[in-house]
């Protein structure tokens, strides 16, 4: 059981976490801010996110898109993904 969870918990979605990252940082590209502005002003340690280091939680994205002013559906509207079978 114990092995289980922690197989578990180290499953990664590398395709979500690239696409998460790459729309980070083009919204934050897009205002003109650098990862240091962003930093300051919201506490957010971008870096981590958009290197791939670290997963943004649900939380952490909404308080990022509250930041830009944009929805999370206008966050994530770029990606389909995944793919849907047909």
């Amino acid at each position: 059981f114990f092995v289980t969870k922690i197989i578990a918990l180290q499953r990664k979605d590398n395709i979500l976490r690239e696409l998460v990252a790459l729309r980070m940082r083009e919204i934050r590209e897009q205002h003109g801010h650098t990862q240091e502005f962003l930093i300051e002003n919201t506490h957010l340690h971008i870096s981590h996110y958009e290197n791939q280091q670290k997963f943004p939680s649900l939380e952490t994205l909404s308080l990022f898109c509250r930041y830009y002013n944009i929805s999370l559906d206008e966050f994530f509207a770029p990606m389909e993904y995944p793919p849907k079978k047909e």
